[in-house]
């Protein structure tokens, strides 16, 4: 799932394919496309805010509700079958509602008042919800029996995508988006629920951090966040969207004295997993799958309670990049005390996890291209990054020693870069930059550090010789 990325304007005009029509026990089965063109070896971050709503197949208008009960995006070509990782890969999708302002509807993110694009520049009002997110792990928007998302037929939707292409020439396909849900007197029976999203990083558009990589065998890397609940409310779906190395995921009500109200846990594949085989490598492959957690009561919270959020990491080996994001909903009750909430004890169940290894495996990310030439000593550690090269492409530092990119690039999307360790002794990764801005970083252990750029991975790489003084 995903990273949310916002970007500067990519407008890509969605296709509509007919929606299947599909009727079973009163639930309609809406489904649409969204044309992906991505370059030979690309890292394609796009975007659309103008994504159809199943409102458009006719079975409900005006201000009458439609509830959501499950939702589910993939990646296929032109005859809408899925397409293997090893040809494109939907690396993450992300879902936002923004309501209809205009009809006095509007939405906002329930854990953020403001969003910063990937650019590291620009802050933006959080002005719509994210509702569902997928990405490798394959989650769904599935809720429990008795709970609808409601959405009207006003309401505008967009999609913040990222797909990569894993072959030497350009390729084609759609992101294909389906909902199931009810209208009329149904819908008005379901409880509705709004959606929430916590991040150990939050409200950034491009929520990554670092794990170092430098503990022991079995040692764990923790990071957390919190989030008061704005109102009584009771959680009642969530799962957990992680990257290579992680762990575990940790919903915990820190007012109480449960130690976990809702776990995610990852399984990874097998070692001939598509995702272990795939070249080139773009990045370190991540899990298969992560647990759900559904909740058919709902885990009580007070307003203003503290809903804690730990991501834990393989702490032995370097993880850039990584994330730890919680997606998942709430229903609204104002019946909950502090006293109440916590004498009630959650009761949880969680989703059929596939086959896979629950503890992460060692991978190390190797470079598609390996620089050549001698390396450099450099009288001015600094490098000026003005193109999609990283130059020189081999140079030699002293342990303790500082190097500055500088990059030089122009304003635009295709112009963001960064710096990421793909292996070495110490995991470290830079900020998407451009405009003149810089990144620096003191190796303080020897060793060979192999870099590059995770948005554009094949083309701009570098290495990093550090000696003992």
């Amino acid at each position: 799932m995903m990273a949310l990325v916002l970007l500067a304007p990519l407008w890509i005009k969605p296709t509509f394919a007919p929606s299947a029509r599909v009727e079973r026990d009163g639930v309609l089965t809406f489904s649409r496309t969204l044309p992906v063109d991505v370059q030979p070896y690309q890292v394609f971050q796009g975007q659309n805010f103008e994504l159809e709503t199943p409102s458009a197949d006719g079975h409900y208008s005006g201000r009458e509700y439609a509830a959501i009960l499950r939702m589910k995006a993939e990646i296929v070509d032109a005859e809408g079958r899925p397409l293997p990782v090893a040809k494109l890969m939907l690396h993450h999708i992300v879902f936002l509602n923004a309501g209809n302002a205009n009809a006095g509807r509007p939405l906002r993110d329930a854990t953020c008042d403001t969003l910063t694009f990937p650019d590291n520049l620009t802050t933006v009002p959080a002005i719509a919800e994210r509702f569902y997110s997928t990405g490798e792990e394959g989650a769904v928007f599935d809720l429990p029996p008795g709970y609808g998302y409601k959405v009207r037929a006003d309401d505008r939707w967009g999609a913040l995508f990222m797909v990569m292409n894993h072959l030497p020439h350009r390729d084609r396909a759609f992101i294909r988006y389906t909902a199931e849900y009810v209208t009329g007197e149904r819908a008005r029976r379901l409880k509705g629920v709004r959606p929430f999203w916590m991040d150990v990083n939050n409200c950034k558009a491009d929520p990554y951090y670092d794990v170092p990589g430098t503990g022991r065998p079995g040692s764990e890397h923790t990071r957390t966040s919190v989030w008061r609940a704005p109102e009584d409310l009771r959680l009642v779906v969530g799962q957990g969207h992680v990257h290579g190395g992680a762990k575990l995921m940790r919903l915990r009500r820190r007012d109480c004295e449960d130690p976990a109200a809702a776990l995610s846990r990852p399984v990874c594949g097998a070692p001939d997993h598509a995702f272990y085989r795939v070249r080139p490598k773009l990045h370190e492959p991540g899990p298969i799958a992560t647990s759900r957690f559904y909740s058919a009561r709902g885990i009580p919270v007070a307003k203003g309670q503290r809903i804690e959020l730990r991501s834990t990491y393989d702490a032995r080996d370097p993880h850039t990049r990584v994330m730890g994001t919680y997606i998942g909903a709430y229903t609204p009750d104002g019946d909950i005390t502090p006293r109440s909430a916590c004498a009630e004890q959650p009761q949880v169940e969680y989703n059929p996890m596939p086959a896979g290894r629950t503890d992460p495996p060692r991978f190390a990310v190797p470079l598609f291209r390996q620089p050549t030439g001698p390396y450099r000593r450099l009288k001015k550690p600094e490098v000026t990054v003005v193109s999609p090269r990283l130059e020189p492409g081999r140079i030699e530092l002293a342990a303790g020693q500082r190097l500055r990119w500088n990059f030089a690039t122009p304003p635009g999307n295709d112009n963001l870069h960064d710096i990421t360790l793909a292996r070495g002794p110490v995991g470290f990764a830079s900020p998407h930059l451009n405009q003149g801005r810089s990144f620096s970083y003191r190796f303080e252990r020897p060793g060979k550090y192999e870099l590059f750029c995770s948005l554009h991975p094949v083309q701009m790489t570098q290495v990093i010789r550090v000696r003992r003084q």
